[in-house]
């Protein structure tokens, strides 16, 4: 497909300004490899060096690349996990008409996620700085992505406006939560309220769970219904059945004779024996299958992902 004029006019013009303005751009990551990056020399030549980078694809036949080295204060053993992600960046430099080793003509924007970070981590500091004084810290909420785990430590780092934040396994969710490992995945975007931070450690205390309602006030709903549905999350033959209910409250439950056994992810329904709500737990007794015994993939399931 030929790239009109037109295509080729108004990316340039975009990059040009992003670039001479500083103003972050966002794309998608098309790819991660090994790249033939072009490397502008004092006497006007334009030489190739390999580097692995984060590719770009814009309008107008324009390529972006983002070396290594520019992508994360952090050095990631590989970048490819970054594959279809989204991720803003600063405009470094832009080569038009550039022939590659083939004899092509290429046109390519040098681009830097790092300088967009530090950009938005400048911005975020102060921000929360402010908020702390006028103690309005946790009364905002943003928007995250989950960038790794610990599994030694238990910890989950999470990348919010640019700077890299530490939340505990304890600050994901309520109830019984399974290790990091297995309890996040990287790339999930997520939203936190700050919870405190050290500016001279450059530390960021963030929580998923700030931002989610109590379950001691979904208990105290759930206590007066006559029955509620739920979804099987575990049968242990020594600890019996346990029952997810809405917004993740977990109870423990029995059934009657009459009804058979439950299996992982059945949907049932259950009438509430008692509550515990400064343990955040309750009891209830399995009435019935209201899909009969399906699986939670079946109509339904939607309530309980």
């Amino acid at each position: 497909m030929s790239i009109s004029q037109k295509e080729f006019d108004q990316t340039h013009e975009m990059l040009s300004a992003a670039r001479r303005y500083r103003t972050p751009v966002k794309e998608i990551v098309r790819s991660v490899g090994l790249y033939r990056m072009p490397v502008p020399q004092p006497n006007g030549r334009v030489e190739f060096v390999e580097e692995e980078c984060v590719v770009f694809h814009f309008p107008g036949g324009f390529t972006g690349l983002c070396p290594q080295r520019e992508f994360s204060e952090h050095q990631y053993r590989s970048l490819v996990g970054f594959t279809g992600t989204q991720q803003e960046f600063l405009v470094k430099e832009i080569a038009t008409n550039v022939v590659d080793e083939e004899g092509q003509e290429r046109n390519y924007a040098v681009v830097s996620v790092k300088a967009a970070d530090s950009l938005k981590r400048e911005r975020f500091w102060k921000e929360i700085e402010s908020l702390e004084k006028t103690e309005e810290l946790t009364s905002k909420k943003y928007q995250g992505v989950v960038v790794g785990t610990n599994p030694t430590t238990q910890t989950i780092f999470v990348k919010v406006e640019g700077e890299t934040c530490f939340m505990k396994r304890s600050d994901w969710d309520y109830g019984r939560l399974s290790p990091v490992q297995d309890l996040v995945e990287r790339n999930t975007p997520i939203e936190v309220k700050v919870i405190r931070f050290n500016k001279e450690s450059n530390q960021v205390h963030v929580s998923r769970k700030e931002t989610m309602k109590d379950p001691a006030e979904t208990l105290k709903e759930l206590e007066k219904a006559q029955a509620v549905v739920g979804r099987v999350s575990d049968v242990h033959p020594e600890h019996g059945i346990f029952i997810t209910l809405d917004k993740g409250v977990i109870i423990k439950g029995t059934k009657p004779k009459h009804i058979e056994d439950p299996i992982l992810d059945d949907i049932v329904q259950v009438r509430i024996q008692s509550v515990d709500l400064e343990r955040l737990f309750g009891r209830g007794v399995i009435i019935g299958y209201p899909q009969g015994k399906k699986k939670v993939h079946d109509v339904g399931a939607f309530l309980y992902e």
